[in-house]
């Protein structure tokens, strides 16, 4: 079984670096949070396109990581995983 595995971390605030506004006027964006962003551990199988995910609020740690090849091994015996 071959499997493409990563981790990636998501703001829920928007990055402005440039925009269009008038000159000498300020403009104000709206946002929720300074620091929340959620988390995706995820494995993607080639040979069935199948996606296997765990989101959390947390970083991205050894922990997880355990958690998500204890999800793929768990799915590795199912015909989901393994076949088409």
């Amino acid at each position: 079984m071959v499997s493409f595995v990563d981790g990636s971390g998501f703001d829920h605030n928007v990055k402005i670096g440039y925009g269009w506004i008038e000159k000498g006027k300020e403009q104000f964006i709206k946002t929720n949070t300074g620091r929340e962003k959620i988390n995706v551990n995820g494995a993607y199988n080639p040979v069935n396109q199948k996606v296997i995910c765990i989101e959390h609020e947390e970083n991205v740690t050894q922990q997880s990581n355990i958690k998500l090849v204890d999800k793929i091994i768990e799915n590795s015996f199912t015909d989901l995983w393994m076949r088409k």
